[in-house]
């Protein structure tokens, strides 16, 4: 996507900023060991994969047909509340896709004269008890009735992907719920015990939990001490 990437480069620093606020959670935070306190919260929005294909013979003809039928999806987007056309970069970060950044970099496809890219349709998860599927039925609707130019073709994905805004805006509440957890530790120890902390420098890490939820957290770890000890040797691990 180099084309695209040099555009939005060239975006004022406020939309930059505004841009690489989110991010898809992808994985389970489960995949490493989880600490003991993690703010779950709601994602915000929720992303419908899209492959968009053309096989049309000439390669200026078919990358023409492609982006000609992004522009009618941004279009028939800004028509539809609540619906949005995106891209995702290898980062993870959500573009939002406009008239004025549609020409995204082609790939080829699988087979000979044909190309090929990946979009976005996103809508926001709602604030109620639901799992989104509403939304997701909404968005599948949405690309089946996008209109091909060409020899065009789309195919959305059958599940949906989820987004967070500034993950590391939650950073303050993760520093609470782990002072928390430390400070319930000494508390039932008394005082002939300490805690030491560490890894609460990290970044905010994030992973998916369940279809709509997402698990804010430090790697952070401690270590219990009698309060006789004034230090601590740490020794690589080999």
């Amino acid at each position: 996507m180099r084309m695209f990437l040099i555009a939005i480069l060239c975006l004022p620093a406020l939309a930059w900023a505004e841009i690489l606020e989110e991010v898809v959670v992808t994985g389970s935070y489960v995949s490493e060991s989880p600490p003991a306190q993690r703010l779950v919260r709601r994602g915000d929005n929720l992303l419908l994969s899209v492959h968009i294909t053309n096989d049309s013979r000439e390669k200026d003809t078919r990358e023409a047909e492609i982006h000609q039928t992004l522009l009618r999806a941004i279009r028939s987007a800004e028509k539809k509340p609540g619906v949005q056309v995106s891209a995702v970069t290898d980062s993870g970060f959500v573009i939002p896709l406009t008239r004025s950044n549609y020409l995204i970099d082609l790939a080829p496809g699988a087979r000979p004269d044909t190309s090929q890219a990946y979009f976005r349709v996103k809508a926001a998860i709602p604030e109620s008890n639901g799992n989104g599927e509403s939304q997701v039925t909404d968005l599948k609707r949405f690309v089946d009735e996008l209109e091909m130019i060409g020899r065009t073709q789309v195919f959305a994905n059958s599940d949906a992907e989820i987004s967070i805004i500034n993950p590391s805006s939650y950073r303050s509440q993760v520093i609470t719920l782990m002072a928390e957890d430390v400070k319930q530790v000494t508390d039932a120890l008394g005082d002939d015990y300490k805690v030491v902390l560490t890894g609460i420098d990290r970044p905010v890490k994030w992973g998916r939990v369940g279809s709509v939820n997402v698990a804010i957290y430090i790697p952070y770890e401690y270590v219990v001490l009698p309060s006789t000890v004034h230090s601590l040797m740490s020794f690589p691990d080999y």
